[in-house]
Order: structure tokens, then C-alpha cells, then sequence
């Protein structure tokens, strides 16, 4: 009797035991799973930020290549406009205090300073004394009473050349007339130029460069004026 009995609590037992197993089974199933969606987002989600990342720093890149570009760019247009300009002739003329008048001549003298990366051409172009002071007005200086002499500096004083950053000091003599008031004023005229091997030189740099070919001029007139105490 005992043992039939015992059977069904067996069976029940055995019954329990396999459903706990299957319980057990079904939760750690679902547990595990639970896990590997969540895994599995989180890995998306990693690549998803990865992905925005990859293209911030693909735009950084960019911005940093464009500033590059613009930063080369502006640099190419400096070095453009440094090597164009160099065409244009760069000359301090100033007149020097020492003036000497004696026997009726005026001696006068100029420092030239060519302040330019070139070699300049310089050639005096006017002097006249006046007794009326028109600045740069030459036409009227011209019509008034000129007190010196008809003189051609052409042959006075030939074309020079004068080298870069070089200073020199050139004196003019003028024979005055005789009724010459004791206040008189100058007016000095030099042209400089740059030479024209030069000018051709960066020209063809410019046109390689693909810059304009449009030159500043290479040629420059410059004058003083002023009062002149014999």
C-alpha cells in the first residue's frame, strides 16, 4: 500500500521539479535575453555616437582646412601685392640745408634715399627760381619773373643709378641775375624710375602667379619746394 501511495507523490514531485526547471529555464531565458537586447541597444547607441563624432570631426576637419585655405590664400595675396607694389619707386628726396650763394650762383643740394628693393633710375627733370612761390603750380612759377639763368639739367646732370636703400647727396649750381631780391624760392623736379629689366622680371612673375597684369607705375615724380634766404 505504501507503495502505491508513494507513487503519485512521486510523480507530483517529479511534476514540480520540472516545472520549476522549466520556470527556471523561461526566466533565465528571459533574463539572458533581456540582456542581449540591452547589449544590443547600447551598442547602437555607442555607434550612433561614434557616427556623430566621425562627422563632427570630418566638419572640424574641413573648418580647419578652410581656415587653412583662407589663411593661404590671404598670405599668396599679400606676397601678390608686396611683389606688385615693388614695381612702384619708393624715393625720400628732401632738399639739404646747406645752401651757399656766392658771386651771384646759388648752389643747391638734394639727398636722394631710394627706401624701394630695386635699383631706381634717377634723373633731375626741373630746378627754377622764383620770386613768387606756387608750389607745384608750374606753369604759373614758369610765367613769373624766373631769376636764374636758362639751364638744361639734362646736361648738368646725367641719369644715374642709385642701389637699394642707398643715400646720396647731389648739388645743383645756378647762375643768377644780377637785380635777384635777397628772398627767393625753389622748386626741384626729380623723376625716378624703376629699370626696366626689373619691371619686365616681375611682370613675368606676376603673369605666372596668374595675378593682374595691370602694373603700378614704375616711374615717379617727386618734388620740394621752399623759400631760399641768399
Amino acid at each position: 500500500m505504501e507503495n502505491k501511495e508513494t507513487k503519485p507523490i512521486e510523480i507530483a514531485t517529479l511534476i514540480l521539479s520540472a516545472i520549476n526547471i522549466l520556470i527556471l529555464g523561461i526566466g533565465g531565458y528571459v533574463f539572458v535575453g533581456r540582456q542581449e537586447a540591452d547589449m544590443y541597444r547600447s551598442s547602437t547607441d555607442l555607434n550612433n555616437i561614434q557616427f556623430e563624432l566621425s562627422k563632427i570631426k570630418l566638419d572640424v576637419a574641413k573648418s580647419n582646412a578652410q581656415i587653412d585655405a583662407l589663411i593661404k590664400s590671404a598670405t599668396i595675396t599679400e606676397k601678390s601685392i608686396e611683389l606688385l607694389e615693388a614695381v612702384r619707386p619708393k624715393v625720400d628726396f628732401r632738399i639739404n640745408p646747406n645752401i651757399e650763394y656766392k658771386n651771384g650762383y646759388l648752389t643747391i643740394a638734394f639727398e636722394l634715399v631710394n627706401n624701394g628693393e630695386y635699383e631706381l633710375l634717377m634723373q633731375p627733370t626741373r630746378l627754377i627760381i622764383s620770386n613768387k612761390l606756387y608750389r607745384s603750380n608750374l606753369t604759373k612759377i614758369e610765367n613769373s619773373g624766373v631769376w636764374s639763368e636758362n639751364i638744361d639739367l639734362q646736361q648738368i646732370e646725367a641719369t644715374q643709378t642709385i642701389g637699394p636703400n642707398e643715400k646720396r647727396t647731389i648739388a645743383y649750381t645756378v647762375k643768377l641775375k644780377n637785380n635777384t631780391p635777397k628772398i627767393v624760392y625753389y622748386y626741384m623736379e626729380y623723376l625716378a624710375e624703376t629699370r626696366a629689366d626689373v619691371v619686365q622680371l616681375i611682370d613675368g612673375m606676376a603673369r605666372q602667379l596668374g595675378l593682374p597684369s595691370v602694373l603700378p607705375s614704375s616711374k615717379q615724380v617727386t618734388y620740394r619746394y621752399g623759400t631760399l634766404n641768399l
